[in-house]
């Protein structure tokens, strides 16, 4: 018997946001010390992620939860789509627009479906995760609007690099 690695479905599962997490640590591990060995880590991470990514570009809360569950994070759409559009810019060719496209298919969905604007919130996402176990689904949080934010910014060549 094991233990969850993070907050997804099933020991041994795939958690979105553990995977955004290390596409985005891998990265940033990569450009604060030039090794090498963490670029192709992250790279590794972002051609699994985007192996697995939904049509719809809404990422679930687990690449191997149940597939007639409607379960979603955005918040690890949000850290992976800015990780993307940053490794992106390391690359060339093929990978640059791989990556690239990626994120920007998240942005998109999460625009379009999770994005809420209306005066009476106090946050930009829905749809994120506290844990697959614990059944709270759709729900904001506040560090997914601010990797969402990044990313945008990113796009525009605006970039806050905070870390």
């Amino acid at each position: 018997m094991g233990t969850k690695g993070g907050q997804g479905y099933a020991v041994g599962s795939s958690w979105t946001r553990g995977q955004g997490w290390a596409l985005y640590g891998f990265l940033l591990s990569y450009i604060h010390t030039g090794d090498e060995r963490y670029l192709m880590a992250s790279r590794r991470v972002a051609s699994y992620f985007l192996s697995n990514l939904p049509e719809s570009g809404l990422v679930p809360i687990d690449f191997r939860q149940p597939v007639d569950v409607d379960a979603e994070d955005s918040t690890a759409a949000a850290i992976a789509s800015s990780a993307l559009i940053s490794l992106a810019r390391l690359e060339d060719g093929r990978d640059r627009e791989v990556h690239l496209s990626g994120a920007v298919r998240m942005l998109k969905a999460l625009a379009g479906a999770r994005l809420d604007l209306s005066l009476d919130t106090d946050y930009l996402l829905r749809g994120g995760s506290v844990a697959y176990d614990t059944g709270e689904w759709d729900m904001p949080i506040v560090y997914g609007d601010y990797y969402f934010v990044e990313a945008l910014l990113k796009l525009e060549d605006k970039e806050l690099q905070v870390w």
